[in-house]
């Protein structure tokens, strides 16, 4: 069985090693500090992560979706 799994491993690593060749990878996020302003909605949304509120609680202070909130805090990468 220990050799059907590190067979099974040393094959992952070729397939996904051929997928980045053909479509690249995600680039990593160097935690350099922001060079661009924060829209204003991003701000706050920013601003309620410190304070600790959760997304769903976010999206009901502000109006707005769950979905949109996650939204922003992955195109801004507000850490949430």
């Amino acid at each position: 069985m220990n050799d059907t799994v590190n067979q099974m491993k040393l094959v992952a690593r070729a397939e996904n090693s051929v997928a980045r060749q053909t479509w690249g990878h995600a680039p990593k996020r160097s935690g350099a500090p922001r060079t661009k302003e924060l829209p204003l909605k991003a701000k706050s949304i920013e601003a309620y992560l410190q304070d600790g509120m959760s997304r769903t609680d976010i999206a009901k202070a502000m109006g707005t979706s769950y979905q949109a909130v996650t939204s922003y805090i992955n195109r801004y990468d507000l850490g949430g």
